[in-house]
């Protein structure tokens, strides 16, 4: 997957933990989101350092309040690398806002972005979940999200 295609899919997981448990905050391992994505795992290290760079953008865009962010070494038996906890990671008023909008191009049921992002993941439907993604980050700009 190209870069964009992994900030795409390790948003749509990190909206679904972070908008499931709203207003509760959680922990986020950027490794735990790399794993449960199953890419390559020759590209272990960059895939990490992609997830970590997810969160901070996610955070300086106003999206999710992070507690702290801090960097470790870890190492299991199927992986060794650095690994990015963020503590304490919750939706702020504007990300949660953005989920709760129903966009007008897939409106189901009047299920929400965030509905959908989360049932997707859980489905394992990675590129309609990327595709909410675009939609969630977008749409207002674009005045796709009614």
């Amino acid at each position: 997957m190209i870069n964009i295609e992994l900030f795409d899919t390790y948003t749509a997981e990190i909206f679904t933990i972070l908008y499931e448990n709203f207003p509760v905050c959680k922990d986020i391992k950027t490794h735990e989101i790399v794993k449960s994505v199953k890419t390559d795992p020759e590209t272990s290290d960059r895939n990490l350092q992609i997830c970590s760079s997810t969160m901070h953008w996610l955070r300086d865009s106003g999206m999710v309040s992070v507690y702290a962010p801090s960097k470790k070494t870890f190492s299991t038996s199927d992986d060794v690398g650095i690994d990015y906890l963020f503590t304490c990671v919750v939706l702020t008023a504007k990300g949660l806002e953005i989920l709760k909008q129903t966009p007008k191009s897939v409106q189901r049921g009047g299920a929400s972005l965030g509905e959908e992002i989360s049932s997707a993941v859980k489905k394992g439907m990675r590129e309609e979940a990327s595709e909410l993604v675009g939609l969630a980050l977008g749409g207002i700009v674009r005045g796709v999200v009614g």
